[in-house]
């Protein structure tokens, strides 16, 4: 998961996939927030969180269209600064 500037923020790209989703309304569970905030409070956009994520689908997919989900779990977690 990555955020960027734009709507949704908060991206998601499977690995192996040219898929991308975005968690809508940039709503991040708040156990995943708290995560973030003690990696890096002040640039979320040079974070990187790799993890095993479960969603929920809020958009059917569509090629060439971001799908929208939430985020409904989350294990395997590596944060790290993102690398150019």
């Amino acid at each position: 998961m990555r955020t960027r500037s734009g709507t949704p923020s908060a991206r998601i790209g499977p690995v192996g996939s040219k898929r991308l989703f975005g968690v809508s309304q940039d709503v991040l569970p708040p156990g995943l927030v708290a995560t973030l905030d003690r990696f890096d409070a002040n640039n979320r956009f040079d974070t990187e969180v790799w993890a095993s994520f479960t969603v929920c689908l809020f958009t059917r997919s569509a090629p060439g269209h971001m799908q929208f989900v939430c985020i409904e779990s989350w294990r395997h977690v590596a944060i790290r600064e993102r690398q150019p």
